[in-house]
């Protein structure tokens, strides 16, 4: 059941601050539905393709090359607004979204290890 997004008691009778626990609380429960959401959905998906739309996540200790011209940048759909402050005269907010390096030629990426180039095991 979500939470409620709507103020409990009438808004000219609470503080500034008291609304903008108000907005943050609610921001920070949207984010958590939605982490709860997309984990509930790749955990009913069977194919892998199909919930990650392709996206592949790994744990890479070191760094990454890419060479150029391999893909293409992707904005994300994951805009967000925050509320951040207000004064006499002005609402304060953080804009934010993602961008993805959409890669159409995995084999110009080159990971490497934590410990640099001479840790590359070469066959």
């Amino acid at each position: 059941m979500p939470a409620s997004t709507t103020l409990h008691e009438p808004a000219d009778k609470l503080t500034v601050e008291t609304i903008d626990m108000h907005r943050a609380i609610v921001s920070l429960i949207e984010e958590l539905e939605a982490v709860d959401w997309y984990t509930q959905r790749a955990d009913a998906c069977k194919d892998a393709q199909l919930c990650t739309g392709g996206i592949v996540k790994a744990a890479i200790e070191g760094c990454v090359v890419v060479a150029r011209d391999v893909g293409s940048i992707v904005v994300g759909q994951d805009l967000q607004v925050s509320f951040l402050s207000s004064d006499a005269a002005h609402e304060h907010f953080s804009i934010s979204e993602s961008l993805v390096l959409k890669i159409e030629a995995p084999d110009a990426i080159c990971a490497i290890p934590a410990g640099g180039a001479s840790s590359i095991k070469t066959t």
